[in-house]
């Protein structure tokens, strides 16, 4: 079920089966996998995975994202990984860019300066 991505193996997993599509928007400071479709935005201070079979179109914000299925939209991430068979079709922003042969890109790609600062919601702040 959960091929290509060592995301499962890690606590605090939020999971769009393949059966299931949403629409909205996801603000999360845990990690994602998409299996299925989401249309929207994602502001995500972790980790996003868009499985084989998974589809997301709309506007991601987040630490690092992985496609293995489809994506198509907006993002700003300190890493995407393209990995094969993926297609990724949008304007991406970016620090580090891994893409892997058998896989497409269409679009516009900016490279950020290391170390920027991505959009991802910020943890919750403690009041003392």
């Amino acid at each position: 079920m959960f091929k290509n991505s060592t995301i499962t193996n890690e606590s605090n997993v939020s999971l769009i089966t393949k059966e299931t599509s949403l629409e909205g928007t996801i603000n999360t400071d845990d990690n994602l996998r998409i299996d299925g479709k989401f249309k929207g935005t994602i502001n995500s201070t972790s980790k996003v995975v868009v499985g084989e079979n998974g589809f997301l179109d709309g506007d991601v914000s987040c630490k690092e994202i992985s496609v293995y299925g489809r994506l198509r939209g907006t993002v700003k991430t300190s890493l995407i990984k393209v990995n094969g068979g993926s297609f990724v079709d949008g304007n991406i922003s970016y620090e580090n860019m891994s893409i892997t042969e058998g896989s497409e890109v269409v679009g516009v790609l900016n490279r950020l300066p290391q170390k920027s600062e991505f959009i991802g919601i910020p943890k919750k702040e403690t009041q003392e």
